[in-house]
């Protein structure tokens, strides 16, 4: 096959080299492992003896008159303790089967390839050889490649064939007939390419040099039924094709390719939503050197105006406008009489533009004031509920006057009453005995039932607490649905209406809380809404656990295999103690105190804990909580003070 010498990448000479290479691997070469053998693209031809001598055939498409056996050598069968040289036998395969020895070569990495010259007895006639046989009996010898070489200008068995009336042509290597005009070949006519010639006529032998113009490459090919009056191979020059453009040569966006990706050709972009075009040109070009234009303009990531919030004012201008950059902030301020959602003293948030091309969201909430005490249940009527500016008042029975004039409270914006209620004058008597008791409820009235008066609540077992309940809801189902959270009670009063409130047909015991929350073992039994999922301890993001450095920590190594336990040297034992173990060494001394380790305690992790050990962290033990970041991570709910 052609090989090109240095220098080819973008000119070439027509003419053609005497030189066939065969290569067993275009990277790895032939190397024989365990006695497999690993090759490239062409299989030769392998056999193994008995006395484990590795016979390869290597069998050439074009057979010729060998002048020179190459062989490149990968390892030369030497090792770090024995470095023996090995030998190789060569033989070669002529096309009638006949072999010819080489005899036997010493193999050395610094005679690299190895060149075996074929002499030629004159005496006899020429052979065309096909094939070359190599032997050698070391399992640490590599051959990468193995290459026939040929006279490039002389072929004796040809010259051999001329008739009388011809003559040996040795630039094609062939015979041709006698004649005084030499034959000519066309001019190449060859696009995007300058052309150099070594005479003015295009006669037998001519020499042409072909350079490709800037922004085209020489490609050539190989045709093996070339005629005495054509050129030796044909070549072309072809544009560079510059591929597809880096996902991050613009990003985010679209690429499209109406004419192609070769050199000269245009590509058009479109940026994804809701990244925005920043410039007016978005047309790339496919250059010499096989690389894109740099872009004019570009794809940035922008928000468009933050739409209105109810009840809040915009205070930044510039948010005014669309097309804000990724990261920008707008502060809003809550009208009189809203606050911040969820922060009752809080007015102004800020909501800042995400990477998505949204905002973070933000929003304000009505001021309410508390409800008025108790005993007033159900003897007032309000405007608006507790909400800002609504106004309460109590029609006392037998008043002069018919509007609420007298006994009103008006909410303010600071969420304070502008007063108090005051029992109207006629209102006397006691409440009668609660009635419809739950029967795990225990009453105790210790000033009795008069109105204003307060009876104790308590459940007959004192590891439960009293609740409200809907009438649809039962303490089981309380349990069932991590997410209930019913209120508290401890107290009911008697109201100026003479009824008990919270009314005792609504009042249920359900399990308590166990008294150990916020102590970095997460507690099934607390794992829920009511025990505010105990403490946080289920939650990598919530569980209340410090480090403590290394160096301040003075434990010896086995304390390692007890890592996974949190330690606090001032807690009495309890449910939650680690295993039992051997003492403490007199070595394992105090840790010291210091900004990370409190004195007298130390916390080697942050990791969930489930309590008991069984709890499953899928289920019982998981992280319920939906106010956790990693039950928010998707969400944009957040707003920046």
């Amino acid at each position: 096959m052609y090989v090109h010498g240095q220098g080819a990448m973008d000119r070439a000479s027509i003419s053609l080299a005497s030189k066939t290479v065969w290569s067993l691997s275009s990277l790895a070469g032939l190397r024989l492992v365990h006695g497999r053998l690993s090759v490239g693209r062409i299989s030769p031809v392998i056999s193994s003896a008995a006395n484990g001598t590795v016979r390869l055939a290597a069998y050439f498409s074009h057979p010729m008159v060998a002048a020179a056996v190459i062989i490149h050598l990968a390892a030369d069968g030497t090792g770090y303790i024995d470095q023996t040289q090995c030998n190789i036998t060569v033989q070669l395969v002529d096309t009638k089967e006949v072999i010819h020895s080489l005899g036997d070569w010493r193999l050395s990495c610094r005679t690299n390839p190895l060149v075996i010259p074929v002499s030629h007895d004159l005496s006899v006639a020429f052979y065309h050889t096909k094939a070359i046989l190599v032997e050698f009996r070391s399992h640490l010898v590599a051959i990468s490649g193995v290459g026939l070489r040929s006279f490039q200008f002389f072929d004796p068995i040809t010259i051999s064939g001329c008739q009388s009336n011809e003559i040996y042509n040795p630039m094609g290597q062939s015979c041709v007939h006698y004649s005084c005009e030499a034959n000519d070949c066309q001019e190449p006519l060859i696009r995007n390419a300058e052309l150099k010639c070594s005479s003015l006529g295009f006669f037998n032998g001519a020499r042409c040099t072909i350079t490709c113009n800037s922004g085209y490459v020489l490609q050539i090919h190989r045709d093996d039924d070339i005629i005495k009056t054509q050129w030796n191979k044909q070549v072309s020059c072809e544009p560079v094709d510059c591929g597809l453009p880096d996902k991050y040569h613009v990003h985010p966006a679209h690429f499209n390719f109406p004419e192609g990706t070769t050199y000269g050709k245009r590509s058009t972009f479109q940026c994804r939503e809701p990244a925005q075009l920043v410039g007016s040109n978005n047309t790339l070009m496919c250059l010499e050197d096989g690389l894109w234009s740099f872009p004019e303009a570009l794809c940035e990531l922008r928000c468009p105006s933050p739409p209105q919030v109810p009840n809040a004012m915009l205070q930044t201008k510039r948010c005014n406008d669309t097309g804000l950059k990724v990261g920008s902030l707008c502060k809003y301020k809550c009208k009189p009489g809203y606050h911040v959602t969820n922060k009752p003293k809080r007015r102004a948030f800020k909501r800042q533009c995400t990477e998505d091309g949204s905002w973070l969201e933000g929003a304000c909430e009505p001021v309410t004031c508390d409800p008025p005490p108790a005993i007033f249940h159900g003897m007032y009527q309000c405007t608006d509920g507790f909400r800002f500016d609504s106004t309460c008042w109590i029609n006392c029975p037998g008043a002069n006057h018919t509007g609420p004039s007298t006994n009103v409270i008006r909410c303010r914006k600071d969420g304070n009453w502008t007063g108090s209620f005051k029992l109207c004058p006629q209102s006397k008597g006691q409440c009668s005995l609660p009635q419809n008791l739950n029967p795990s409820i225990r009453v105790s009235c210790k000033k009795g039932h008069g109105i204003g008066e307060e009876c104790e609540l308590m459940c007959r077992d004192s590891n439960n607490d009293v609740v409200i309940l809907p009438s649809n809801m039962t303490a089981d189902s309380v349990l069932k649905e991590h997410w209930r959270n019913p209120p508290k009670v401890k107290n009911i009063v008697c109201t100026m209406g003479l009824k008990w409130f919270p009314h005792p047909e609504v009042l249920h015991c359900i399990k308590g809380c166990e008294p150990f929350m916020g102590d970095n073992y997460c507690d099934s039994v607390n794992n829920r809404a009511f025990c505010n999922y105990d403490g946080g301890d289920c939650c990598h993001s919530t569980v209340k656990t410090k480090k403590a450095k290394p160096s301040q920590l003075n434990f010896p190594p086995f304390f390692s295999v007890l890592s996974s336990w949190s330690w606090d040297f001032n807690r009495a034992p309890g449910p939650h103690s680690p295993p039992a173990a051997a003492p403490f060494p007199a070595t394992l001394g105090e840790p010291r105190s210091g900004p990370d380790v409190a004195a007298g305690s130390a916390t080697l992790e942050v990791k969930v804990i489930p309590f008991p050990m069984s709890c499953d962290i899928r289920e019982d033990c998981a992280c319920r909580d939906p106010k956790a970041p990693e039950k928010r991570k998707d969400e944009h709910v957040h707003s920046l003070g």
